[in-house]
């Protein structure tokens, strides 16, 4: 009865609509929306000291130096979306690579093995080794 006597247009219409717009306008929290967890990350020494190498290592592939510099960011207190804007990454990426992060470690950000066959030649256009780039006539 609390429940109609906050709702004082309730009084003046006579509907089960309005008992049914009454009630869920009441300070109800719903349990399903936002997230479920936050995701905080906190790094040990020797982490960040890892990945502020990969930030400023040449040699290094771009898109680890990218995740490296997500989880810096994410250390530093910020959120993950003003993180991955930053890193420019995706949100939905960022999330990824921080759970993978948070789950497994540096391990975590490197990339997985991809299927298909493995390239015949070499990425650098160098011959594998063992073989010259002259060929025998015969």
């Amino acid at each position: 009865m609390q429940l109609l006597d906050s709702c004082s247009w309730f009084l003046q219409y006579d509907r089960p609509c309005c008992l049914l717009l009454c009630s869920y306008s009441a300070d109800v929290e719903d349990p399903m929306q936002g997230r479920k967890t936050t995701l905080v990350v906190h790094l040990t020494a020797e982490q960040q000291a890892e990945l502020e190498h990969w930030q400023r290592s040449p040699t290094v592939q771009a898109g680890l130096a990218r995740r490296g510099r997500l989880i810096l960011l994410m250390d530093q207190g910020g959120s993950l979306s003003n993180a991955a804007r930053v890193a420019g990454l995706t949100v939905r990426n960022a999330r990824k690579w921080v759970r993978r992060f948070l789950e497994r470690g540096l391990a975590g950000l490197t990339d997985r093995p991809r299927p298909g066959r493995k390239p015949v030649f070499s990425p650098r256009g160098r011959p594998p080794i063992g073989q010259d780039r002259l060929r025998a006539t015969g």
